[in-house]
């Protein structure tokens, strides 16, 4: 048995930012955790960081909860006292997968346990990384990634690992696993026995973060322990996890080799959550299976902004301004158009995107993090079509060159 008790929490990184939308100082964002904890003495509340910048950034923590009743409270009181602190302060709250003035990935991430058996942990953890590119596209909120980024992505965060702090899982024969950090789906157990998803960027929406939180812990309190993942299955994830960084829940994936709609995906793993909503007293999702018949996500939303006002300082301020409205974006929902499915597209020419002049193999993996076999069956295609040209070198290893046709 993975689970002796049936218990979750969340972790939910946001930005707090001065009136010129510039993160805060590290001290105000230290006060800022400390007073939350003051006036919510069950809150584990406390502070992150930009990895690539090291500016602080406010980290919401719940206290561990084992239904949904106690999610929907601990969301609703955390608001409540970060938005009045920041009123007092004239602060600005700003909960999105990055800023989108200055980039950076922020995320929310589910510990769902409790966890003693680590070696039945592991290949839980294994099986489950097939599923999380699917609640990539359904939570993605990162379309922005500063001035120069701003467009062909819906996850940017995703699309970057979060700067290494959200990679693809690194599958683990369970007899020899050891402790590992940063993976979308990690296995923890220095503070939290849990097994923790991570790859969700950071919703301002309070309703999808108590839907989301609930449903991740549902399905992974509902899957087999008898499940395996496959060789196929594994590459699948990986190359789904880009078509979910790209097109969010208007992607397509290749699932046991077909194509199908992410969103077709998720419905059949709402319903196989079933048993996990009965262990948490929970009610089936109702902004979820809005957003997947309209196929439109937070991303969205805020490209709606961003057309309107392209300067991403002002945007990000207008964002701020609108989402102060806890209900904005199911508003939103109920008033916008459904948008279609975009086709499978190829992992093969989205490589070749990502390949100028001399770009070292190295640079190419990391912007896209497939299995390297994978990755190298590509390269080695697009080498024999003449599309790259590889050139050996013994310092910088293979550089790669796209040719024109």
């Amino acid at each position: 048995m993975v689970f002796e008790k049936h218990t979750f929490g969340y972790e939910w990184e946001a930005l707090i930012l001065k009136p010129t939308m510039m993160l805060l100082d590290k001290d105000d964002t230290e006060w800022l955790s400390h007073e939350l904890r003051r006036r919510l003495p069950w809150s584990r509340t406390g502070i992150d960081m930009i990895r690539r910048t090291h500016a602080k950034i406010l980290e919401i923590k719940s206290g561990v909860m084992t239904s949904q009743a106690e999610l929907v409270e601990q969301t609703a009181k955390h608001l409540i006292e970060v938005k009045n602190i920041c009123e007092e302060k004239g602060w600005v709250f700003l909960p999105v997968g990055s800023h989108p003035a200055v980039e950076g990935a922020i995320g929310f991430h589910v510990h769902i346990g409790s966890v003693y058996r680590h070696d039945s942990a592991v290949r839980l953890a294994n099986v489950f990384s097939r599923y999380v590119p699917a609640f990539a596209a359904l939570m993605a909120n990162s379309p922005i990634w500063g001035p120069l980024e701003t467009s062909g992505y819906k996850s940017r965060r995703v699309l970057k690992g979060a700067d290494w702090c959200s990679t693809i899982t690194y599958v683990m024969d369970p007899d020899f696993a050891q402790a590992l950090w940063g993976h979308d789906v990690t296995v923890t157990f220095r503070t939290k026995p849990t097994i923790e998803v991570r790859i969700a960027d950071s919703p301002f929406s309070r309703e999808l973060l108590n839907e989301y939180a609930v449903l991740v812990s549902a399905l992974l309190f509902s899957v087999s322990e008898s499940e395996e993942l496959t060789g196929s299955q594994y590459v699948e994830s990986a190359e789904n996890r880009l078509r979910a960084a790209k097109d969010g829940l208007q992607a397509t994936f290749s699932w046991n080799g077909e194509a199908r709609e992410v969103t077709d995906i998720l419905h059949e793993l709402i319903e196989r959550a079933a048993p996990g909503y009965e262990k948490l007293n929970a009610e089936l999702p109702h902004l979820i299976p809005m957003m997947l018949r309209k196929k439109l996500t937070q991303a969205d939303f805020q490209m709606l902004l961003y057309e309107v006002n392209p300067d991403t300082h002002s945007m990000s301020r207008d964002l701020a301004n609108v989402i102060r409205d806890d209900e904005c974006f199911t508003k939103y929902m109920k008033m916008a158009d459904a948008i279609g499915a975009i086709p499978l597209r190829s992992i093969e020419d989205e490589i070749l995107s990502a390949i100028g002049v001399e770009t070292p193999y190295w640079d190419i993996y990391a912007s896209f993090k497939l299995p390297l076999a994978r990755l190298d069956r590509v390269l080695h295609s697009l080498e024999r079509e003449g599309r790259v040209r590889c050139h050996k070198t013994l310092e910088r290893g293979a550089l790669y060159t796209r040719l024109s046709t």
